[in-house]
């Protein structure tokens, strides 16, 4: 979650900030923590609908099948044309 907090908190700082003077509205202490809770709730939400689903079809993939292929393709190539 705190690389979707790192991601989104410009975005939301940026368009709060935006609506506030859009609205004729002074920031104060309280936009500060409407800017948190909504970066926080946010990444909450990109964590539990983008990010976790994501990480979930990971187990799907079979990692080491390419690194053996691209070992045998890239390495060993490389050493039969040299010899």
């Amino acid at each position: 979650m705190s690389y979707g907090l790192y991601i989104y908190h410009p975005l939301m700082f940026l368009a709060i900030s935006r609506a506030c003077s859009f609205l004729g509205l002074e920031e104060a202490w309280w936009t500060g923590l409407v800017k948190l809770t909504s970066s926080v709730v946010l990444a909450s939400l990109s964590w539990r609908y983008v990010e976790r689903p994501i990480l979930v079809l990971r187990d799907r993939f079979r990692y080491g099948a390419v690194r053996s292929v691209r070992g045998a393709t890239g390495a060993g190539a490389l050493r039969g044309a040299d010899a």
